[in-house]
């Protein structure tokens, strides 16, 4: 052991004096841990296990041990790069104004860059807080893309609810994929000490396939070459969530996850800054490697070609410069180097298909809320129709305010229920929008899903233990991933964590607990204390939560706590004849034209035969079709 060995054991000793405190932070950080552990083995551990950075870098940010950082950063030597650099991936930007400097100064002038933990770019950066903050967004927004349960490649945030990834990462040859493959984002899939794979991420399903392009038929057998793919084949998806992702947790609290902006203008590649690329490669936790020169224009600004080390997996990630800006879709490997898809055609295509809210510019339909318009009163939401729901508008008010922080919302399955959530997060993603929101809740919204659904195959002794967790990482409180303490699994330890986790938070939480059906099976007796505590806790003043329960049994779930008449409620029938012809009047009007009575009528008989309706779903999907129809002077 040399004497820089020796100084690093006595600082970390004088700064974790009890074996309790150096074993709970080793725990965090992830190397096996003994009992009869010291810091000597414990570092010695760590380094065999690859968790030698991530356990200094735990140190680093623990505000405990905030008067040892400055000396311990002088005393890491040639471990300072790596430990700083595993610090920003597992808690962003450091609080502390040392270790914030020296975290800067990293990234300014170590070398090496490629697909590797170490986050150090090529010297030369000027701006080295910027890139920083790219990597930090780039973490929170590039998520895993798995096609019925394997991973398949890598997508971005590019909306609330909005993911862009490879066509091909779907299928290569249809889109949409034939099949209705079930898709799903997984978010914050990074490694995480104590946590295995099926313990890491946040998922998110996708609810639809919004618009897409294919790739060449060379591309998808590999035999490109240097053929060109033709204006019409991006390879590109663009997806729609079934919500929003949560707010990422970070060591500072929640943070917002932002999303990546669609630029249309074409972008100079010619005098590129320094470039990268955040992965999942082989469908591993996420990855990153640098483009160390700058990339080849090919085919009329089509497609790029570049260096860096990626792998099956990486299709369909961000390739960013070092501002964060999003400027090409990585699409594939081809002879000895990388091909991407640069973002402005695509920007190109998708303004063409009508997705002009994604710029901000209009382009195809009217975007669905106008600045000063309350978000809550949308009747479109992702270009689809949102029709009814009057009760539910006008209540959320009373949410907002607290006057009525309990909304049950009662209905069979298939009548709608589940949609209350889609107009839930699309008003929260725009409350800025509408200033009386604005006034009611200055601090911004955050609506988050809980579907009972979900939980149904699990034994139900054992239910809450998953609920709990999944809870607590909702609402910002714990990180996907990280292991639970065991005395925190229990209802009244969860209660009391909420209650000071969001004691003075400034954003409001709503909770939507979906598929509260037949209370004795979705609510067995310690689920049904988990919803009892989360609607004590909604009704306390000084929490800023609001609950939504959603299903056939949710009022008598409510009534086990709160007498009836004390929680807002709006029940649901599904969508009425009445209300959609009354929709598609309005629509034809916006349009500026007057729906023909006999046409109207006629497409109703459609929607509304003498036997039963159509299903709800398939009634919305039909009415921007119905609406084209009807519009004089429309193509059909």
């Amino acid at each position: 052991m040399d004497v820089a060995d020796r100084r690093l054991i006595s600082l970390l000793g004088r700064a974790y004096p009890s074996r309790e405190a150096m074993l709970a932070l080793a725990r965090a950080a992830g190397p096996a841990v003994d009992a009869q552990d010291d810091w000597p083995s414990l570092l010695r551990r760590a380094r065999d296990g690859g968790r030698y950075a991530a356990l200094l870098a735990d140190v680093l940010y623990d505000p405990a041990s905030s008067q040892f950082h400055q000396p311990l950063l002088g005393l890491l030597g040639a471990d300072r790069d790596a430990v700083l650099a595993a610090g920003l991936v597992r808690h962003g930007l450091p609080a502390d104004p040392g270790t914030r400097q020296a975290l800067l100064e990293s990234l300014s002038t170590a070398p090496d860059p490629g697909l590797q933990a170490n986050l150090a770019p090529p010297a030369g950066i000027n701006d080295p807080m910027t890139y920083a903050n790219a990597v930090a967004d780039a973490v929170r927004r590039v998520a895993r893309i798995e096609v019925d349960g394997r991973p398949a490649g890598t997508g971005m945030l590019v909306g609330p609810d909005l993911v862009l990834t490879a066509a091909h990462v779907l299928d290569a040859s249809a889109f949409p994929p034939p099949g209705s493959p079930s898709v799903v984002a997984v978010f914050d899939f990074v490694r995480t000490p104590g946590a295995s794979e099926s313990e890491t991420g946040t998922r998110v399903p996708v609810a639809e396939f919004l618009c897409g392009s294919l790739p060449s038929a060379q591309e998808a057998a590999g035999t490109a070459a240097n053929n060109d793919p033709g204006p019409d084949r991006l390879d590109f998806a663009l997806l729609r969530l079934s919500s929003p992702p949560p707010a990422a947790v970070t060591a500072a609290g929640p943070a917002e996850r932002g999303h990546y902006r669609l630029d249309p203008a074409e972008y100079a590649f010619a005098s590129a800054p320094l470039l990268f690329i955040v992965q999942h490669p082989l469908g591993a936790f996420q990855g990153m490697t640098f483009l160390t020169q700058r990339p080849a224009v090919l085919f009329g600004g089509r497609r790029i070609s570049y260096l860096g080390n990626t792998a099956p997996g990486s299709s369909g990630s961000p390739v960013l410069d070092i501002s964060g800006r999003l400027v090409a879709l990585h699409h594939y490997a081809a002879t000895g180097s990388n091909r991407g898809v640069p973002i402005a055609p695509i920007a190109a295509a998708l303004l063409a298909n009508g997705f002009g809210e994604l710029f901000g510019t209009g382009g195809g339909p009217a975007a669905p809320v106008r600045p000063g318009t309350d978000p809550f009163r949308v009747t479109r939401i992702a270009r689809q129709p949102y029709v009814d729901r009057n009760r539910l508008r006008g209540t959320i008010a009373e949410l907002c305010s607290g006057d009525s922080p309990i909304l049950v919302v009662s209905g069979q399955r298939r009548t709608g229920v589940s949609y209350t959530y889609r107009l839930l997060a699309y008003g929260a993603s725009r409350w800025d929008t509408h200033p009386p929101l604005r006034t009611l809740v200055p601090g911004g919204l955050a609506v988050v899903p809980l579907d009972l659904r979900q939980y149904a195959e699990t034994d139900p002794g054992q239910r809450l233990d998953r609920l709990i967790p999944h809870v607590a990482q909702l609402l910002g409180l714990h990180r996907a991933g990280e292991q639970f303490a065991q005395e925190a699994r229990n209802v009244v330890s969860l209660g009391l964590w909420i209650r000071s986790g969001l004691r003075g938070s400034a954003k409001q939480w709503w909770i939507f607990v979906d598929g509260v059906d037949d209370p004795a099976e979705s609510c067995p007796g310690p689920v049904a204390e988990l919803i009892s505590e989360m609607l004590r806790l909604a009704d306390d003043p000084q929490v800023p939560l609001r609950v939504v329960l959603g299903g056939a049994g949710a009022a008598e779930v409510a009534e086990t706590v709160f007498p009836v008449g004390t929680f807002a409620l709006d029940t649901v029938n599904g969508l009425s004849r009445a209300d959609v012809q009354a929709w598609l009047r309005d629509r034809v009007a916006e349009e500026g034209g007057a729906a023909d009575d006999a046409r109207l009528g006629a497409e109703l008989d459609k929607l509304y035969p003498a036997d039963a309706p159509l299903p709800i779903d398939l009634i919305a999907a039909s009415l921007p079709a119905i609406v084209q129809r009807l519009t004089p002077g429309q193509t059909p």
